[in-house]
């Protein structure tokens, strides 16, 4: 899924550059896509079950709601 490979390269980045300063970090990704009728507070109440569900993956990974 196209959303997915882009919430592993935002991932991804982010492990890299902080790894560049001699640190360690671990990013999880929530997306939700907004529809007809939905507004900005389901929109991020959305994407933030997503993010949830990512860490109980393990981290370091993207959910879509």
């Amino acid at each position: 899924d196209r959303l997915i490979d882009l919430g592993q390269a935002a991932i991804d980045h982010a492990r890299q550059r902080t790894r560049q300063c001699g640190e360690e970090m671990t990013v999880s990704v929530g997306i939700a896509l907004a529809n007809d009728g939905a507004t900005v507070s389901d929109v991020l109440s959305w994407a933030d079950r997503a993010m949830y569900k990512a860490k109980l993956m393990g981290g370091a990974v993207a959910a879509v709601a």
